[in-house]
Formats: C-alpha cells, sequence, structure tokens
C-alpha cells in the first residue's frame, strides 16, 4: 500500500523536477513497503541509502538551475534543503547505530517532501517557466 500517491497537485511544471520528485515518492513508497512487510534493515538501508543520495541529487538540480537563473528566493530554499538533509542525516546516524526507522520518520518525510513541493518548489513554477524551463 503507498505512502503517498503522486498527483497533478505537486507538480511544479518543470518536467525535469516532476520527474524527479515523482521518483522521491517513489522511492518513500518503496521504502515503506520494506518496512511493512518486515523486509529487514538490510533491504530498509539500501532503500535509505538510494533515497539519501537520489535526494541531494535532486536538491543539486534544483540549485544548479535556481543559480543558472537568478533565482531570487534561492538562499531560503537552499536553507530548506540543508535544514532537510540534517534531519535527515540524523535519522540516518540513528538507523546505522541500530535504532529501527519509525513510522514518524516515514511521517516526517511525507509531509516534509508535498509541503516543500507544494510550498516552496511550487513558488519557483512560473519563474522557470518564464525562463524557458517547462
Amino acid at each position: 500500500m503507498s505512502l503517498i500517491q503522486w498527483s497533478d497537485a505537486l507538480s511544479v511544471n518543470v518536467e525535469q523536477f516532476d520527474n524527479q520528485h515523482q521518483k522521491l515518492v517513489g522511492m518513500l513508497n518503496k521504502m515503506h513497503d520494506a518496512m511493512s512487510s518486515g523486509q529487514g534493515n538490510a533491504a530498509v538501508r539500501s532503500i535509505l541509502n538510494e533515497l539519501v543520495g537520489y535526494t541531494k541529487h535532486h536538491f543539486q538540480s534544483e540549485e544548479t538551475l535556481m543559480l543558472k537563473h537568478g533565482y531570487p528566493d534561492m538562499e531560503k530554499h537552499v536553507a530548506q534543503h540543508e535544514n532537510l538533509t540534517n534531519q535527515v542525516l540524523k535519522y540516518v546516524e540513528r538507523f546505522e547505530n541500530g535504532e529501527r526507522i519509525s513510522i514518524d520518520f516515514m511521517k516526517f518525510l511525507t509531509e516534509w517532501l508535498t509541503s516543500h513541493i507544494k510550498g516552496s518548489d511550487q513558488s519557483y513554477s512560473s519563474f522557470f517557466n518564464d525562463k524557458g524551463e517547462a
């Protein structure tokens, strides 16, 4: 059962970022499924590492385009990325020290992703579209 469903409400109207967001949604669902079906720490660790790596790639993609076009809210947006990264790395460290990934962590990631996309990311939609990035 999916934890989060992709919908047009999550679209930022920038194809590369919509594709990346859909992949992040898929990874969250994959990790949720692995946890729900009791696949064990090795499976969860693999998915978690993939999720962290891909999130960094996605953030870099957004930040590169923001820098290229002089996005006015870039500093604030980058700070949000850094904040999430730091929070997630704390969870990863706890997991590596033997703590299980909790439903609270999955809820945190889901809420952060959806609110970030619907807020900060959708705020850049028209800016990038005006720059020819659709």
